[in-house]
């Protein structure tokens, strides 16, 4: 009986000529899933981050145009639209960092996520 060349348990497996049991092949493929799943939220938290960035800005121009030329009822319109979606745009990040951090603490992984 062969030893794993993760583990160096017995083993009678072999993939591509090297002995491999199949709990370090099950540990390896968990691990490269944990791997996807951070990646995604990595990348769905700088996303978010991004487009808080961007709302904050357009809200602060907005602001910075006060007073407009602008008749009364459209400007508060445009102003609360751009306090809307800074507000939006606030919860998602918020959303998506608590997503990410309760996969780094505790490796859960969002329901939408669960399949990568």
């Amino acid at each position: 009986m062969a030893r794993c060349s993760r583990c160096d348990c017995d083993t009678e497996l072999f993939v591509n000529g090297s002995a491999l049991c199949p709990v370090s092949d099950a540990r390896a493929s968990e691990q490269a899933k944990s791997t996807r799943v951070h990646k995604l939220l990595r990348e769905q938290f700088n996303l978010a981050k991004n487009d808080l960035a961007a709302a904050t800005e357009r809200f602060d121009a907005l602001i910075r145009e006060v007073p407009s030329g602008l008749p009364h009822p459209d400007g508060s319109q445009r102003i609360y639209n751009a306090s809307r979606e800074l507000s939006e745009a606030r919860e998602f990040l918020m959303k998506t960092a608590a997503r990410l951090n309760k996969f780094v603490a505790h490796r859960i992984v969002p329901s939408d996520l669960d399949t990568c």
